[in-house]
């Protein structure tokens, strides 16, 4: 940013900034923030800030006349300029600071600043750094040290389990979460600059081992001396110990972590999803996955047990290992309708993804198995065969959005004739919501969109009647 532009976000910034912020380092900050936009939007604030240079050099009078015209104008790309540097000098006045450097206009709002480090060297958990190209044995992978997956590998670990966990960001202790929330800049995807293309919306996403180190004190057991987390990395990895779990012990097992890319080029994503064998192979029974079980028609009760497994990890959204289990279902009974029904179910389209060409094939045939079987079932899992025979064919280049609104209409009928089964009631609100993913509200959030009403009445009908039935409360959060 040239010396006119960074002088006119200056005073920009003194108009909107508190009386008592550093504006001068708000304004450096400011312009880092918008020399790191997408090169399209950084022209058309750069072009924003030239034709503001003569205004901006008048009186606070005039600069907040100007301004307010700039709030109220017809042109749309000088009501969302305008918009943006307010949003960036005021957020940036409130949230500069460094670690041991309190903002002065935290004073005036009543915030006493960031609590200082309490960690303890005894809590501390030591990283092991291995080298690029190093093997290293374990019994689980976690993929992302999160909040989910941190727990998931704890849990692994206090069971004795050796565990290693891929993460893409770098190792930092207790110590460098400061709360001086610019200071942290680095513990973020992309230097915290991600963000909507107008800076409505600040994106902070992790780029770090934080999720591990701040959820394994929460699972308690024994510390053990063995327990380490190994690290290695697209780049050079750097020698060196880091510390820092605060306030609890470690799991009995062995943590590893090892840092990895996980943003592969799609060609690479696509050729890693499991291979059609994968889904042939025989899953085992897990613990934890909760107690939902449908009764479907079958004399076999370890099919039932799979049946159930698969549905557990349907609701879960863990679509691909749900459908090893309704295949090991079918395994145990070729003759259980619903062991087809629930692979098909699980290879169509969700809200997160959408129906890929490979898996059109296997649905169809899964489903047409159901249908051959279903003479000998129940009413209620006729009803769910037939209703989800609507929404595949045999052809993949078929309308998918005509399949789905068949499948959520025949799903409404079956929700109507058996009104007091949870799950019938779950797959419904499932359904609808597949119709529009993550778009169920009109603007303002304060009504849904009119196709998309039936979702939450039908979820919270369930779990007024289950408040722990795992799927419903799975799609009410989204929702």
């Amino acid at each position: 940013m040239n010396a006119r532009r960074r002088a006119t976000l200056n005073r920009i910034v003194a108009t909107f900034a508190p009386p008592d912020a550093r504006a001068g380092r708000v304004t450096e900050l400011a312009a880092a923030a918008i020399d790191a936009l997408t090169p399209h939007r950084r022209a058309e604030l750069q072009r924003l800030l030239d034709l503001l240079w003569l205004p901006m050099r008048a009186g606070n009078a005039v600069r907040a006349s100007v301004l307010g015209l700039l709030a109220n104008s017809p042109v749309p790309k000088l009501r969302t300029g305008f918009a943006a540097l307010k949003r960036l000098a005021l957020f940036l006045s409130y949230a500069e600071s460094a670690a041991g450097d309190n903002n002065p206009t935290w004073r005036r709002i009543g915030y006493p600043g960031p609590r200082r480090d309490t960690c303890g060297a005894a809590s501390a958990l030591p990283l092991a750094v291995a080298r690029a190209g190093e093997r290293v044995r374990a019994d689980v992978v976690v993929v992302g040290s999160g909040a989910g997956g941190s727990v998931v590998a704890s849990a692994f670990a206090r069971a004795g389990r050796e565990v290693v966990v891929l993460e893409a960001g770098g190792a930092y202790a207790p110590r460098d979460f400061t709360q001086h929330e610019l200071a942290m800049s680095e513990l973020y995807l992309d230097g915290a600059r991600t963000s909507s293309d107008d800076l409505g919306v600040a994106v902070l996403a992790g780029a770090t081992l934080g999720g591990l180190l701040v959820s394994l004190p929460t699972v308690g057991g024994p510390t053990s001396e063995g327990a380490a987390i190994a690290a290695t990395g697209p780049s050079e990895p750097q020698d060196g110990l880091i510390g820092g779990v605060c306030h609890g012990s470690l799991p009995a097992g062995v943590l590893r972590l090892a840092q990895a890319q996980t943003e592969v080029p799609r060609a690479e994503m696509q050729a890693a999803l499991p291979a059609a064998a994968f889904a042939d192979s025989d899953p085992p029974l897990w613990d934890g996955l909760g107690t939902v079980t449908y009764k479907i028609s079958t004399a076999s009760a370890p099919a039932q047990t799979y049946f159930d497994q698969g549905l557990r990890l349907a609701y879960a959204f863990n679509h691909g290992e749900a459908q090893r289990a309704f295949r090991k279902a079918q395994k145990l009974d070729p003759e259980c309708a619903m062991c087809f029904w629930g692979e098909a179910l699980v290879l169509g389209p969700n809200i997160n993804l959408p129906m890929p060409d490979d898996a059109v094939a296997p649905a169809f045939a899964a489903i047409e198995k159901a249908q051959a079987l279903a003479a000998k079932v129940s009413p209620r899992e006729q009803a769910l065969i037939s209703a989800l025979a609507q929404r595949y064919a045999g052809n993949a280049k078929a309308d998918r959005g005509a399949l789905d609104a068949a499948y959520a209409s025949a799903m409404a009928k079956v929700v109507a004739r058996f009104p007091d089964d949870n799950d019938i009631a779950v797959l419904y609100a499932e359904a609808v919501m597949d119709l529009s993913p993550w778009n169920y509200w009109q603007p303002g959030g304060s009504a849904p969109n009119p196709q998309s009403a039936p979702i939450v009445p039908t979820l919270e009908r369930v779990l007024a009647r289950d408040p722990a039935h795992p799927g419903a409360i799975h799609y009410y959060i989204h929702a």
